[in-house]
């Protein structure tokens, strides 16, 4: 869902604790166990319980469709970039660095993939951990691609841009 840090963590165990008892307390307050306590109870824990989940799943459905509605912009930058001779690690970087306003999320993740870089993680490793973390098949096949075009020593440019345009005919088709 794009929070990196613990603390999201333990605000997220948090809720899964907090909220049933918010809910069991609404519940007092209002009334509403008169209809049937072990009912009124059991459904304001349940779904107390799973609210955090449904939030959760809706946050990172959420931000995979803004990567997946913004990943042809990048693509389109990282063409441009690598066509003017900047290798993957500066096209990364330069459009992650354009993108910072219009598409904040795919920003992120290309931030990520120059610090696991930086840190001393070879580029298809950051880029396999980019699909992980990501979990969309266009990204995730992305990241192959990339892999395959450098291990093979193939253009770059030509790779992004042949898979710009395959995705979008893609995308038209769906």
């Amino acid at each position: 869902a794009g929070y990196r840090d613990q603390s999201a963590v333990n605000l997220f165990y948090g809720a899964k604790v907090f909220v049933p008892i918010a809910l069991t307390v609404a519940v007092t307050l209002t009334g509403l166990y008169r209809l049937g306590p072990f009912f009124a109870y059991g459904v304001s824990l349940g779904v107390g319980f799973l609210l955090p989940d449904y939030w959760l799943s809706n946050r990172i459905s959420n931000r995979q469709l803004k990567i997946r509605i913004g990943l042809p912009e990048g693509l389109d930058l990282m063409v441009i970039c690598t066509e003017a001779g900047l290798g993957l690690d500066q096209t990364l970087y330069r459009v992650g660095n354009e993108l910072k306003l219009s598409q904040p999320e795919i920003r992120d993740e290309f931030h990520l993939i120059n610090l696991e870089q930086n840190a001393g993680r070879p580029r298809d490793e950051a880029l396999k951990h980019f699909a992980d973390r990501v979990n969309i098949d266009s990204v995730r096949s992305l990241a192959t691609t990339l892999i395959q075009a450098d291990n093979f020593g193939t253009s770059i440019s030509k790779t992004l841009r042949v898979y710009s345009d395959s995705l979008r005919t893609q995308r038209r088709q769906q």
